[in-house]
């Protein structure tokens, strides 16, 4: 067997194992409130859950933008991300006088919306309250979405907005009408001129892989969304430690 596929297959096996031990949280663990798993704070996200709080005490909507991606193409893991912080968000907001409302880019990640969320509503027994489009498809291009989520923003009575998902410089314009409308925003993307744009535009920066972090800054006290981003920290530590050892061995003449 090639020594390096061993490496790996140890590497992943290792990170397989600590995902399941860290989801498997202690029956007391569970009890305690205050219980945190997230190894690191990121401040744009608790400063978010703060305003999301604001937002359904002054009877104002949270307007979430899934992006442009599919879940079928190479970001599909943000898209999913997307669909998975659209189910906490609106979970918080469902009973409140303006529930949540998602916007995206694709008709499939629509629908998957769509399907989420009317489970959402149905586990709350709240399906009387439902309705469809609270999740909207608003075009098929990146800049005709933006063009299409444009007047929810402005006439939905928005004051937050987060967008995770793959958005490009089309993003400017999302972060400039919540500005006009003096809303809290923060995004993060997978595409680098997106990303480029949300870092200033966002009132607290949410940088890169910092967006797989959502669920778990959202819903901590859920021990399947916090221990993945706990893995994913413990095996970047290891990581940077095997880096920094390999260099000093290599210096030495070891390796």
């Amino acid at each position: 067997m090639n020594a390096n596929m061993l490496f790996w297959g140890c590497f992943l096996l290792v990170g397989l194992i600590l995902l399941i031990l860290l989801a498997r949280q202690p029956k007391k663990a569970k009890a305690k409130k205050d219980q945190r798993m997230v190894m690191r704070p990121i401040p744009a996200l608790n400063e978010f859950t703060h305003q999301q709080g604001n937002a359904i005490e002054s009877g104002t909507r949270v307007h979430l933008s899934a992006g442009t991606s599919s879940i079928s193409g190479e970001d599909a893991g943000a898209s999913l991300l997307a669909v998975t912080n659209m189910e906490v968000l609106a979970r918080n907001a469902a009973a409140s006088d303006r529930p949540l409302i998602a916007t995206t880019g694709d008709g499939t990640t629509s629908l998957l919306l769509q399907s989420r969320l009317h489970n959402v509503y149905q586990s709350l027994n709240l399906k009387e309250e439902y309705n469809p489009l609270y999740t909207q498809m608003t075009g098929p291009t990146p800049f005709s979405y933006v063009g299409g989520a444009l007047p929810l923003v402005h006439d939905g009575n928005v004051s937050v907005n987060i967008v995770t998902g793959k958005v490009g410089l089309e993003a400017a314009l999302l972060a400039e009408a919540g500005r006009r409308e003096g809303a809290y925003f923060i995004g993060a993307s997978t595409d680098l001129a997106g990303q480029s744009v949300l870092y200033p535009a966002s009132d607290q920066p949410l940088i890169g892989e910092e967006m797989f972090g959502t669920q778990a800054v959202m819903d901590a006290e859920n021990p399947k969304a916090t221990a993945g981003v706990k893995t994913q920290d413990i095996l970047r530590i290891a990581i940077c430690g095997m880096l920094v050892i390999g260099s000093l061995l290599k210096l030495v003449g070891v390796l």
